[in-house]
């Protein structure tokens, strides 16, 4: 096997695109640049680019002391309610922080995956292992998540034929349907109260008597709220759905494409009326949320 760069120009290419990812890694995690150092054969980087790596002048990645924190406050306009959530309880910027020390944070430098996606990942991993227990932040980062992946996957919609009834249909891109807490909301409303307040009075959240996170009581009884994220040319839409509606997105958020004819099945099993369910998937593909697709 020849190494990367040895004998072609995309060779060349590629040792210098990998070595990039290995900076940008060591750039935010400087116990994985400690470790390159030491040890570039233990370091799981090809010996090529873990070579290149080794040359950098250590001084030069800690110039700017505060690049992690600008990236996670970047990072954290989108998953808002999830960071506060997670800062009230752990009550630690190094939990935070610790995400780019995260398998989750390496895999996603390395695949060139977008990094909030990533940070929430690392957020359900740390309620997964009871680092962080809040019992409604699981539901608040798959709703913030959802919004984040809707506004990347959104893209047009395929036209179909007037009065046609479609061989197979899907989500329309960005078009994502999750089950959540019926609380969920209500959380996210209680967030941002409490970073409405604290934006009243620079420093405010220094003192000891400042406003707490207040979120209401879990409620197992609370019936589960579906939403929609829908991608609009003006934004992003989330939309509370009625078990109609549920009926038509669940099957396709859990299968991805469906034949419509099974997919009035599955909403039938649902206990949405197959003629209900006919006139709801033509009403949503007029809507553009959803799209017909090739069976």
């Amino acid at each position: 096997m020849t190494a990367p760069g040895a004998a072609t120009g995309s060779g060349r290419g590629a040792l210098h695109h990998a070595a990039q990812r290995g900076v940008v890694r060591m750039l935010y995690d400087p116990g994985f640049a400690e470790g390159v150092r030491r040890a570039p054969a233990e370091s799981g980087l090809p010996a090529a680019v873990a070579a290149l790596l080794c040359t950098i002048d250590p001084r030069a990645l800690g110039a700017d002391p505060l690049r992690r924190r600008r990236t996670l406050g970047t990072l954290c306009e989108e998953l808002k309610a999830s960071a506060v959530m997670a800062l009230d309880e752990g009550r630690s910027l190094a939990l935070l922080e610790g995400f780019f020390g995260a398998p989750e944070f390496h895999a996603a430098v390395e695949e060139e995956a977008p990094l909030v996606l990533a940070l929430a990942a690392y957020l359900r991993a740390l309620c997964r292992t009871g680092r962080l227990r809040t019992p409604q932040l699981p539901d608040v980062i798959a709703l913030e998540e959802m919004q984040a992946r809707a506004r990347r996957e959104a893209g047009p919609v395929a036209a179909r034929a007037a009065g046609s009834w479609p061989a197979a249909v899907r989500l329309a891109p960005g078009v994502l349907h999750r089950r959540l807490g019926g609380d969920v909301l209500e959380v996210v409303a209680r967030v941002d109260e409490l970073l409405f307040e604290q934006a009243l009075l620079p420093g405010m959240a220094l003192a000891d008597d400042v406003p707490r996170l207040r979120l209401p009581a879990p409620d197992p009884a609370r019936p589960p709220l579906s939403l929609l994220a829908v991608p609009l040319a003006s934004g992003l839409s989330l939309v509370p759905i009625d078990d109609e509606l549920a009926a038509i997105a669940a099957p396709l958020s859990a299968a991805g494409a469906l034949g419509a004819d099974p997919l009035l099945a599955r909403a039938a099993a649902l206990g949405l009326p197959r003629e209900r369910a006919r006139a709801l998937v033509l009403e949503l593909l007029d809507d553009e949320v959803l799209e017909a697709v090739a069976p």
